[in-house]
């Protein structure tokens, strides 16, 4: 028995029971109890007395002693131990065959709640190094990451064997250092002074560290700006390698970028580049982008594969930069096409809207609110669809034939200089923060006002302020760095205006045709068209016009129409079409009141009775003469 009791691995203890007390064989097994523990007791003492002299293992590696400071330790075998109390003996417990530190503690700080990561190295059987891994803090307690390790890390089985040897990493690593780093791009206020965060550090600041996913350790840029003037005139080229109708408002929106959250009021529109396969959209957004950091490719950047969460938690992140969301393109697929119009719209309104969806945590607290907190760019062979979408957007469209191909080639291989242009104007911005966060909402209104134009979308002229508020600030820097004269800037500011303003009547005659309820009346006058409905005379006065079912009725004056039929016919055309109708029946009756296009009943109600031949019909009854014209017209054509 002795002989058991000084071996590495004791056997398991054994069990005493009911059947057997009071009995001789119960009296001696509990004398047998007592000499294997007498047994233990002894050559643990042993072990614990040679551990205590840090003394080495059979490899040759320095044993870690428990001592009176921590109840871990390393056998002779090398593996990680405990020492368990049963009765008179103290028994050892292996836990695994590696032993670990946590070496640096990395708080990650994003401007909403701050991440913290866990470095951790460690040896098998304290002779073979294992690869450091980093965990997030709340990982480290389930002890799942190990298998990190891969197969060789083996810990033992039982219930609180993880939880021992998390103990036993925590208690070994007293001095682990912690490191503060920030986790998103951007301007931060730190004890007074400014900075402009990216990934290699901080513009405007010494000994900043920025930690940021992998594909966007691309937004990097230079401390100081090397041959400052020629990379300056390198960005200046940009607007010549096109229309300006195109270059300057994407050049302006990349100036417009670095200010979107210092400025009181968030810019709240996106640029779409709109045209078909080849006319170098997402060659010149990736050159917009490139005054941030590396983009000669856009590799591994979001896209419409992505999930809206994945896109919403990036643009956090990517504070007071480009945000390029590439390639709407169509798709054969009915759930693709949906799935990307809805991604979307999404991104377009979040942005817009500045607002982030709430969350919560497992143990139901609220966890921050996320939004995105730079400007996005959009690259796409298809516009969206949504009035209310489009007037989030500037469009712009591109042919083949907008881009001139050397000039853009010339200017892809000046890119590299692209950020350290972009790094000047940064410096240019925090030198003069605090007057340019006084003077823009005066500013702001002033130039809103001037854009304004009776009949467009109120979004529009706002727009175009933000545009020429960026402008006029670039041209000042321009002018500061000596590269135009004042002059020269008045003139850029004029063509601004000229390029700007037939911009915002295109996009309002884009919004004003996306309209849903012109849409909808289209559709019916279609279906009447067809034949696939029919519209019957007011008490026989005439013929019906149209065949199939029957969706409501007209007279000289007034379309009446039975609104479900003619709700059901409209979106079973759509359904067949491959459409949707973007809102709902009650949504849709709300706008037609809320428009003034129909006549209400005496309770504010949207339909009404109406006797026809005898019978009382209950009908939406239509005022606006372009919505009766738009079904009625094809009484003429019939006839």
């Amino acid at each position: 028995m002795a002989e058991k009791a000084q071996t590495t691995t004791p056997d398991p203890l054994p069990k005493s029971g009911k059947a057997n007390q009071g009995t001789g064989d119960g009296d001696d097994k509990e004398r047998k109890r007592r000499e294997y523990g007498e047994a233990v007791k002894k050559r643990v003492a042993e072990e614990c007395a040679a551990l205590g002299k840090g003394g080495r293992d059979q490899h040759g590696a320095q044993v870690e002693a428990g001592g009176d400071s921590s109840p871990y330790f390393l056998d002779s075998d090398g593996y990680l131990c405990r020492m368990k109390s049963y009765r008179d003996a103290e028994i050892k417990i292996r836990l695994a065959n590696f032993s670990a530190r946590i070496t640096e503690e990395n708080h990650v700080d994003d401007g909403a709640e701050r991440s913290i990561f866990y470095t951790i190295q460690g040896s098998i059987k304290g002779n073979h190094s294992l690869p450091a891994v980093e965990i997030p803090a709340a990982q480290f307690q389930g002890m799942s990451w190990p298998h990190k390790w891969g197969s060789r890390a083996v810990m033992e089985p039982g219930r609180t064997v993880a939880d021992s040897v998390r103990h036993a990493i925590q208690t070994a690593s007293p001095e682990a250092p912690v490191k503060i780093h920030f986790g998103h791009t951007g301007w931060r206020e730190s004890n007074g002074a400014w900075a402009y965060l990216h990934a290699g550090g901080a513009v405007g600041a010494n000994g900043v560290s920025v930690r940021l996913a992998p594909e966007y350790q691309r937004f990097r840029l230079p401390a100081v700006p090397e041959h400052e003037a020629e990379a300056i005139m390198t960005s200046l080229s940009f607007l010549d390698i096109g229309k300006r109708e195109i270059t300057l408002p994407l050049l302006t929106y990349t100036f417009l970028a670095p200010l979107t959250t210092i400025l009181p009021t968030m810019p709240n529109f996106s640029l779409y580049l709109y045209g078909v396969s080849g006319s170098f959209k997402t060659t010149l957004a990736a050159l917009a982008l490139s005054h941030f950091g590396d983009f000669s490719s856009i590799d591994s950047l979001p896209n419409f594969s992505d999930t809206s969460g994945a896109i919403e938690k990036r643009a956090f992140r990517i504070k007071d930069a480009l945000f390029l969301l590439d390639d709407f393109a169509p798709s054969h697929r009915k759930q693709d096409r949906e799935r990307k119009e809805e991604v979307s719209q999404a991104t377009i309104r979040a942005f817009a809207n500045r607002t982030g969806r709430a969350r919560l945590r497992s143990d139901t607290s609220e966890m921050p609110r996320i939004f995105p907190r730079g400007l996005l760019l959009v690259t796409g062979e298809e516009a969206p669809a949504l009035q209310s979408t489009l007037a989030r957007i500037l469009l712009i469209e591109l042919s083949r034939k907008d881009i001139d191909r050397e000039r853009l080639t010339a200017l892809q291989n000046k890119a590299h200089r692209l950020p350290h242009a972009m790094t000047s104007y940064l410096l240019f911005v925090r030198d003069n923060m605090t007057a340019i966060i006084r003077a823009f909402p005066e500013r702001f209104r002033s130039l809103r006002s001037q854009a304004t134009n009776d009949g467009y979308h109120g979004r529009l002229a706002e727009q175009t302020a933000f545009f020429i508020f960026a402008l006029d600030l670039w041209v000042t820097w321009l002018t500061e760095k000596k590269i135009i004269a004042e002059s020269d800037a008045r003139e850029r500011i004029a063509e601004a205006w000229g390029i700007f303003q037939p911009l915002s009547a295109s996009q309002n005659r884009r919004i004003a045709g996306d309209d849903p309820i012109d849409g909808f009346f289209e559709i019916l006058g279609s279906l009447v068209f067809t034949h696939r409905a029919r519209l019957d005379p007011c008490h026989h006065e005439g013929a019906p016009v149209g065949a199939g079912d029957r969706i409501g009725f007209f007279d000289s004056e007034r379309l009446y129409l039975q609104f479900n039929a003619a709700w059901n016919s409209a979106m079973t055309f759509l359904s067949k079409e491959g459409g949707h109708f973007p809102f709902s029946k009650s949504t849709f009756l709300y706008m037609l009141k809320q428009r003034g296009s129909i006549v209400l009943s005496r309770s504010g109600e949207a339909t009404k009775p109406k006797t026809i031949d005898g019978e009382s019909i209950r009908v939406l009854e239509i005022k606006e003469g372009v919505l009766i014209n738009r079904v009625t017209s094809v009484i003429s054509c019939d006839e």
